[in-house]
């Protein structure tokens, strides 16, 4: 297996109310839009293949959807919205230098099954790579084939899970108190 160490990991997320939606894989710190990656700009790049303002909206309209109605389908890989971000990250990917990776970060639903350990790839069924240490365990987890970041254990109490995140979002949780 190729030693990963000086490879860098970026991922695609996107969050409620947050404007960035490239991060960091080491230290989960959201990665500005004009920021340069040995020269590259990675929105850029993406801006390229996936309409990003489109996508955002396309992607909000699902992930409201899952709020309000309980419709699943942004856990889909195959459903249009994660579908294109997936086939775009893989023509990026291809252009990128063999060290740099631009990769979309995905997770069940862990509102449905919290316990959920990855250990294949939801697209491929292959292994996944476990990128070691030096990740925090929500993006330690790599699809290399179809440029996924997975988490690699159920749950990271240091960060909360994206059901939280909504819920928080609609003013709902505990960790808006």
């Amino acid at each position: 297996m190729e030693d990963l160490k000086n490879h860098k990991f970026y991922y695609l997320m996107w969050l409620p109310h947050v404007r960035n939606i490239i991060w960091e894989a080491r230290n989960k710190k959201a990665l500005p839009q004009k920021t340069l990656v040995e020269g590259i700009n990675l929105y850029e790049m993406l801006n390229n293949v996936v309409n990003l303002a489109k996508w955002r909206k396309q992607y909000t309209a699902l992930y409201r959807q899952w709020l309000e109605n309980d419709d699943n389908r942004i856990f889909d890989l195959q459903h249009p919205v994660n579908a294109q971000i997936i086939h775009g990250l893989k023509n990026i990917n291809s252009l990128l230098p063999s060290h740099i990776h631009l990769c979309y970060w995905y997770d069940v639903d862990r509102s449905l099954d919290e316990d959920f350990i990855w250990e294949n790839s939801p697209l491929s069924g292959k292994r996944l790579i476990d990128l070691g240490e030096d990740f925090f365990e929500e993006n330690r987890l790599w699809d290399k084939e179809n440029n996924l970041l997975l988490p690699k254990r159920a749950t990271d109490r240091q960060s909360p899970s994206l059901s939280e995140l909504s819920q928080a979002a609609t003013g709902s949780s505990a960790l808006s108190k």
